[in-house]
């Protein structure tokens, strides 16, 4: 069944703190080198097995994961793009 809301990451707020990573039940979500050497963000590597929960997005408290509705988008840009593209190209 397909979610009726994904992750969008909004890698420029992320601390790189993985509780995000650490939140999800379905294990989703893995660190990815960011923009600046030694930073670390987030992507959903299995987007097919995100069921949409929102717990990455409740636990980051720094606003880094929002969960959207445009789902066909949000999957298209979590599987075509990697963190240091999205950061060049939000």
């Amino acid at each position: 069944m397909k979610p009726v809301v994904l992750p969008w990451i909004i890698v420029e707020y992320c601390e790189g703190c993985t509780v995000c990573v650490r939140s999800c039940p379905k294990k989703c979500l893995q660190m990815f080198p960011g923009g600046e050497e030694g930073i670390f963000v987030p992507w959903v590597t299995a987007v097919d097995e995100c069921v949409g929960c929102g717990r990455c997005a409740e636990s980051c408290v720094m606003g880094g994961i929002a969960m959207t509705g445009y789902v066909d988008e949000a999957s298209k840009r979590l599987k075509t793009k990697h963190p240091q593209i999205a950061l060049a190209n939000p």
